[in-house]
């Protein structure tokens, strides 16, 4: 019975062969950028996994893009802002809301910051299990970045066994935008506050 409790460890090193395959696919295609980080190499003998951060781009129709932010009103200091106002008029104009309780401005960016998705592939990857991610983006808010994760589950579970990472990579980069619908009249992007205060959340213009 010592035989049965013991683990495959040809299937585990099948999916290890077949994560170095598609590790090395992504490498050679995104060569020169820097959308895929390998953070850490998967070991047998160490009990490493892999570890990569994806920085994957976005496709839009609009430019530029606007996008309209409101901060907590203790994260503004406006002392700073009216200065930086007249002096650099490229900088976002911010304007302190009816209510007092937030500031707000509306910035054009040439193009959205990159989603990140952090990475870690199981031991039984992809034979079993899809790859364990988090997403973060600062322009997308939680139901939204829900409906992605739900998203990227359905696309694992529609391709399961196979090599997924590449897949989720082009589906984000050409349909997020369709798929949220994230543009509101007139093609601009509602950002809510952030709790660190940050509404660095594109190339500005």
């Amino acid at each position: 019975h010592l035989v049965d409790s013991l683990p495959d460890w040809s299937k585990f090193t099948s999916n290890l062969t077949e994560q170095i395959q598609e590790i090395e696919v992504l490498k050679s295609y995104y060569e020169n950028t820097d959308i895929l980080e390998v953070i850490e190499e998967a070991s047998q003998t160490e009990n490493k996994k892999f570890s990569l951060q994806l920085r994957i781009p976005i496709e839009t129709k609009q430019t530029p893009i606007k996008v309209e932010i409101w901060l907590p009103i203790e994260q503004v200091d406006f002392n700073s802002i009216k200065e930086l106002n007249q002096i650099e008029s490229k900088k976002p104009q911010l304007i302190r809301s009816i209510s007092g309780k937030q500031a707000h401005t509306v910035i054009n960016c040439k193009k959205l910051i990159p989603i990140q998705i952090d990475v870690v592939l199981p031991d039984v990857y992809p034979s079993e299990s899809k790859p364990i991610f988090t997403i973060g983006a600062e322009w997308l808010n939680k139901a939204q970045l829900s409906q992605l994760s739900v998203k990227l589950n359905q696309i694992w579970e529609e391709n399961e066994t196979m090599p997924i990472l590449f897949t989720w990579c082009q589906w984000i980069t050409e349909n997020l935008v369709d798929f949220l619908d994230i543009f509101e009249p007139p093609n601009m992007i509602i950002v809510t506050p952030l709790n660190n205060g940050e509404f660095d959340l594109g190339q500005d213009i």
